[in-house]
């Protein structure tokens, strides 16, 4: 019998702002790119929120894979 044992990779993000605002979000660096409504690309939907926690931007979602 075969076992494939399949590991994600998790990445714990931390970030306190200068704003006093406090970012935490566990990621998997699995690559399912989406297009922000900022324009840019991000690396996951995950990295996406992050990003905008961070910043404190109302980034969102706009559509899957890569921007235009």
């Amino acid at each position: 019998m075969k076992i494939t044992i399949l590991l994600f990779a998790i990445v714990l993000l931390f970030v306190s702002t200068s704003e006093g605002r406090r970012c935490m979000f566990r990621c998997n660096r699995m690559e399912k790119p989406v297009c922000g409504s900022d324009g840019k690309t991000y690396h996951n939907g995950c990295m996406l929120r992050f990003e905008a926690c961070k910043s404190g931007s109302n980034v969102y979602k706009k559509s899957e894979g890569h921007c235009s």
